[in-house]
């Protein structure tokens, strides 16, 4: 299933980890139309170290999801102004 929906790197990386750290939690996030692996916390971590990486791994997906945002408000913007010039251009013609 990883190898299906994250790739041959996710994978392999998940494949060599060493049994004692096991359990794993996957953070998987999905941007640009791809789904990624983020973070791969180990299971023997305290709450703290837990809580921790989840805040990190949220505030980093959070700035990447703003970057994404206004990425694609400008990507709409400029269409807007391109279907303007088109229309214009159309009646121009008439």
């Amino acid at each position: 299933m990883i190898t299906r929906e994250f790739g041959s790197v996710a994978s392999l990386t998940v494949r060599n980890f060493d049994i004692e750290r096991f359990p794993i939690l996957a953070l998987v996030y999905r941007l640009r139309g791809n789904t990624e692996i983020f973070k791969m916390v180990h299971g023997k971590v305290t709450l703290d170290e837990l809580m921790s990486e989840l805040l990190s791994a949220h505030e980093n997906y959070s700035a990447q999801l703003r970057i994404e945002i206004r990425e694609d408000e400008e990507r709409a913007a400029r269409d807007a102004v391109k279907r303007e010039q088109d229309l214009a251009f159309e009646m121009s013609l008439q």
